[in-house]
């Protein structure tokens, strides 16, 4: 595990006579819940180790790719074609989401499914948002069980709502 990528975000869509958007995003002390989080699973875990022990953490802003790569509706894609996926190492994983993403970039048409994430991502994830990059200082038994459990927050902080009233 070189890193995770946790995406803390919501969108709310109000539409009364004008419309309205609420964005949530992380901050420092997103980062401070997290690592109380940490904390908490290595105490219940009976282990000596703090979240800054094993841990860097800063805000981060992804780019274009990036945006489709950490969205729901690539990693769904991911797993329902590609079915060893959820199984396999985070390594592996982001370097066959990388390789799926610069196929599909390629092609001219894009597939159906592809075109339908760029327009999803451009529309709400284009707005600005901040993720929380946890990355790992090295490698411990304490560390797999702790990320195992991180890799899961990703979709903990991913809320969508809209109202057509």
């Amino acid at each position: 595990m070189k890193e995770i990528i946790i995406s803390i975000h919501s969108i709310t869509d109000t539409i009364t006579n004008s419309s309205s958007v609420t964005y949530v995003m992380a901050n420092k002390q997103s980062i401070n819940t997290v690592k109380d989080l940490i904390n908490a699973l290595f105490k219940v875990s009976n282990s000596n180790y703090t979240a800054e022990d094993l841990f860097e953490f800063e805000l981060f802003k992804p780019n274009e790719k990036e945006n489709v790569l950490y969205s729901e509706m690539f990693c769904d894609y991911m797993e329902e074609n590609y079915h060893e996926f959820d199984k396999m190492e985070w390594k592996n994983r982001n370097a066959l989401m990388s390789k799926v993403y610069d196929e599909e970039m390629n092609k001219n048409p894009k597939s159906d499914w592809f075109q339908e994430i760029l327009n999803y991502v451009e529309l709400y994830y284009e707005q600005g948002d901040i993720f929380i990059k946890v990355k790992a200082k090295n490698e411990t038994e304490d560390l797999k069980v702790v990320t195992g459990i991180l890799s899961n927050l990703h979709n903990l902080f991913n809320y969508e709502s809209s109202y057509d009233g």
